[in-house]
């Protein structure tokens, strides 16, 4: 095949560094009418492509790399298959011109092993995994292994050896450059869809969900998703933690056996997706990554240019147990440092010590021994490209190196060394580069937290320069209800404060920029945000272990946002994990522990453990009885316990005596009166006590209390005003998909199935049967059932 010189990346590389054509051309010392014909691209010819057995190209190729830090194969690769194959090499969202054809989109770059070998019988798994399109096709195949075992390399692999005339789309997602579920929503529907993504991400997952039931076997690739998995502390390793991506693969897995068709899920992590456990074999296909064989080994040594005998390359990796990061940074470490003499491995100290992972500590001594024979200006840039937990942009580090001193520490202060030193560490296999994300720089999280460990406190100091600039970029002085084109910055600025040591700052900003859950949550519905923003107050996100930084007053009414918001997203085991925490720490608080007790008595009921839920609302009872406001909420919250298990007349005793000492009945404890009455058939009387009170909800700005009145109201009027009925679901559903809420997706289900004709009643019930299954809300397995009318039974 012929050869094609990426004239793009060179512009690319001379805009970064500022440089004008002219200056570029005199930098490769070639004149500008010979530069040019390079950056148009008029070099490739339209029958040859680009020859480059001339020594004056690949000695020009030699100076470009040095003097604009592009490697060579980064310059040239294969000539882009014709128009009837369906791929270009240039990926981009845009369709190509044939409706049917598609160009990949590469929303974050699949990390590249600079060497690739071996793994062609996974790449046959998978090239066959790939070409089925059938009802029995599992629609998820997941890469399992060990991190640094080459899975994302192996997915990079497949998608470059595509085979022409594939007439689906390909989107490729990094968790590691972006943990964000609904971000990750919008760009599937930014690339598959001609329409504008709407900005609520439970619409997003309808939409991306209906593209995903539709005919068309379109692939999507998620690397790095043990980012978005429980690490085994707080719930079981490997548990999907986001609730949004739990509902969307779970969806995916569960279409097996139906019609042809039907979106694919590459995905690689480093654990099993216990999740979907049930589907293998079926909706769900699990390649475990085996280490690499010494055949493979032996040649992943020869491709970095080592020679050796086979005795003595078997004894220099009989150590690294197949690991490929760890033999490619052998590999990188001995052809750099060592004039490629694999005998200054036995000087290497790598013995296991006493470590639960032996391969891991391995690689941390052989990395920590790589930083020690790397110049000082190439160690300081590796850290401080470490630091930036998605990776740095040459901006970003220019300003480091703008400060001096500890900041910058020896890295190079002028960007075209900036660049060109950045170019040596790609070459070594160090960081890999994302052009698609303007040239920004990252490396394997092994190798980042090598480096990033050797900084020390200068890493706050770092987070605290990348934190001025993100001030530096807001338009105006954060407020309490920013904007909403503000919010991602905002986001982005609380992470480097809070990564910067100054907890007391990031929980200002979180309160007061932000809103707290008061605003974040109760108003604006921004609770995916709410979540990510909040845990960031603690290690690993787990609400058991605070920052160090974080004082203790500040840290229980975090806790009890992060129940909130896991709660709204049907995340009940982080929730209830979270409120235990608040609880004890709120023990000598009255206030704060019967509002803590009746927040988990709240999540309780709506997983359906109703007998633990009703002993905990009568501790709270206890513990609150000095304070009536309290009394009135948790004798509300008994009367909805006692209601859902059945208990009528201690349901009703229990809404009576809250409404001698708040007649007024607002807010959640008028509604939980309400549905009780509806169930009872009382409807003139749920909807005259629900009316005030959604007028109440709305004067606050308390959108998911109107929703929540809004599908009350519906299940009054359904019967003599259907329409009307419709009117108040329509309502109810813009906070319902605004937020993700999933308590008022499911009352929004419970009216929809009240309304819709019996041919259709099968696929709502089964949406609403996932969202149950997905979060664990088994309350409403029975209010979402076939009756008419629940009907309790009286005691």
């Amino acid at each position: 095949m012929s050869l094609v010189f990426r004239h793009a990346v060179l512009l690319q590389a001379r805009t970064e560094l500022g440089l004008t054509q002219e200056e570029a051309a005199r930098a490769l010392r070639v004149d500008v009418r010979t530069y040019r014909r390079y950056e148009t691209g008029e070099v490739n010819d339209g029958t040859s492509g680009f020859e480059l057995r001339r020594a004056g190209r690949r000695q020009l190729l030699a100076r470009i790399g040095e003097e604009l830090g592009i490697a060579i194969d980064e310059l040239v690769g294969e000539a882009e298959p014709g128009p009837e194959s369906g791929f270009e090499l240039d990926p981009g969202p845009e369709r190509a011109a044939t409706p049917t054809r598609w160009r990949p989109c590469h929303e974050h770059v699949l990390q590249p092993a600079r060497r690739f070998v071996g793994r062609e019988q996974e790449l046959d798994q998978l090239r066959t995994w790939l070409s089925r399109a059938d009802e029995a096709s599992p629609r998820l195949c997941a890469v399992v292994a060990v991190g640094g075992a080459g899975k994302s390399a192996l997915a990079q692999r497949l998608l470059e050896a595509l085979p022409d005339g594939l007439e689906h789309g390909v989107l490729v997602w990094s968790f590691y450059d972006d943990p964000r579920a609904e971000g990750l929503l919008h760009a599937v529907l930014r690339y598959l869809d001609d329409r504008e993504p709407p900005r609520a991400p439970e619409e997003a997952l309808e939409r991306v969900l209906a593209i995903a039931r539709g005919p068309v076997p379109h692939l999507v690739v998620l690397d790095g998703f043990e980012v978005m998995q429980a690490d085994g502390r707080a719930r079981p390793r490997g548990s999907i933690e986001d609730p949004l991506l739990r509902r969307l693969l779970t969806a995916i897995v569960g279409q097996a056996g139906g019609p042809r068709g039907g979106m694919r899920v590459l995905l690689t992590s480093r654990y099993p997706l216990v999740d979907l456990a049930a589907w293998e074999n079926a909706g769900l296909a699990t390649l475990r990554l085996p280490a690499l064989t010494l055949a493979e080994q032996l040649a992943l040594l020869r491709e970095w240019g080592i020679r050796a005998t086979d005795a003595q390359a078997q004894h220099a990796l009989e150590r690294f147990g197949g690991h490929a990061l760890s033999i490619a940074t052998l590999a990188s470490y001995v052809t750099g440092f060592c004039q490629g003499e694999l005998d200054a491995v036995d000087s290497l100290e790598l013995s296991e010590a006493a470590q639960d992972d032996p391969l891991a500590f391995r690689l941390a001594r052989l990395l920590d021994a790589y930083a020690r024979v790397m110049g000082e200006a190439q160690r300081d840039l590796m850290a401080r490209v470490a630091v930036f937990p998605r990776g740095a942009d040459v901006d970003s580090l220019l300003a480091l190196a703008s400060h001096g001193g500890v900041l910058a520490g020896h890295m190079p202060r002028d960007r075209r060394a900036l660049i060109r030193a950045l170019g040596r560490l790609e070459s070594m296999g160090l960081v890999y580069r994302s052009r698609e994300l303007g040239s920004r720089y990252a490396a394997h999280p092994f190798v980042a937290g090598s480096f990033r460990d050797r900084l020390g406190e200068a890493a706050l100091a770092i987070h605290g320069v990348q934190r001025q600039r993100l001030i530096e970029r807001l338009v105006e002085r954060p407020s309490a209800e920013p904007r909403a084109d503000q919010l991602d910055l905002l986001e982005e600025l609380l992470v480097h404060t809070q990564l910067a040591g100054r907890v007391d700052e990031a929980h200002g900003l979180y309160q007061r920029a932000l809103g707290g859950f008061g605003v974040l949550g109760l108003v604006r519905g921004d609770m995916a945000r709410g979540l990510r923003s909040v845990r960031g107050f603690f290690v690993d996100g787990d609400p058991e272990r605070p920052r160090p930084e974080l004082e203790a007053w500040r840290a229980a009414p975090l806790r009890y946002d992060l129940a909130l918001y896991a709660s709204a997203l049907g995340d009940p085991v982080l929730a209830l994990r979270s409120l235990r925490c608040f609880v004890a720490q709120a023990e000598p608080d009255a206030r704060q522990h019967t509002t803590g007790l009746r927040t988990t008595a709240y999540v309780l009921r709506l997983c359906g453990e109703l007998e633990e839920a009703r002993a905990v609302a009568r501790r709270a009872l206890a513990v609150g009885a000095e304070h009536p406001e309290h009394v009135a909420r948790n004798l509300g919250m008994l009367g909805a316990i006692a209601h859902d298990l059945g208990d009528v007349e201690e349901a009703a005793r229990c809404f009576g005596e809250a409404a001698k000492i708040e007649p007024g009945r607002r807010y959640r404890r008028g509604l939980w009166e309400a549905e009780h009455l509806v169930d009872l058939g009382r409807l003139d009387e749920a909807t005259a006590l629900t009316v005030p009170n959604r007028e109440a909800c709305l004067s606050r700005g308390w959108s998911g209390h109107v929703s929540h009145c809004d599908v009350v109201l519906g299940l009054c009027c359904l019967e003599q005003a259907p329409e009307r009925a419709r009117e108040h679901l329509q309502h109810a559903r813009q906070w319902a998909y605004a937020s993700g809420e999933v308590e008022a997706q499911l009352r929004c289900f419970e009216l929809e199935l009240r309304l819709t004709e019996d041919a259709e009643r099968e696929g709502v019930l089964a949406r609403a049967d996932a969202l149950v299954q997905a979060s664990g809300y088994e309350r409403f397995t029975l209010r979402l059932g076939q009756r008419d009318r629940l009907e309790p039974e009286v005691r």
